[in-house]
């Protein structure tokens, strides 16, 4: 194998790297989280939602409520919140109190 197809063939590999991390991060996020530990009826109207839609508004109230408190209680049980610093500005991190915070932008322009 020639020297410039090795480096095409690294590159692809390191391609294929990238795409797996974004795919980790993007199912650890909080949504995802979310969406995995939620109760039965947060479960329903989401199945419903994906199947019609939409929801009437009594049930996208419900749905919008049910997510906020599931995605809270996540953070609040949290030993690990891992964010970047544009997302530590996210309304849902407004009341919650940490002891310790580290940061970090050293991948910047990344994919995740």
């Amino acid at each position: 194998m020639s020297w410039p197809d090795r480096e095409r063939a690294r590159e692809r590999v390191r391609e294929k790297e990238r795409e797996t991390v974004c795919v980790l991060a993007q199912a650890a996020g909080l949504t995802a989280r979310a969406s995995l530990c939620a109760r039965a009826e947060f479960r329903k109207l989401q199945h419903l939602k994906k199947e019609v839609g939409e929801l009437s508004t009594q049930d996208e109230k419900k749905y919008k409520q049910l997510k906020r408190s599931t995605e809270r209680e996540l953070l609040m049980a949290a030993d690990v919140i891992c964010t970047t610093c544009v997302g530590a500005g996210d309304p849902r991190l407004s009341n919650v109190r940490f002891t310790k915070v580290g940061g970090c932008e050293g991948k910047k322009g990344g994919c995740c």
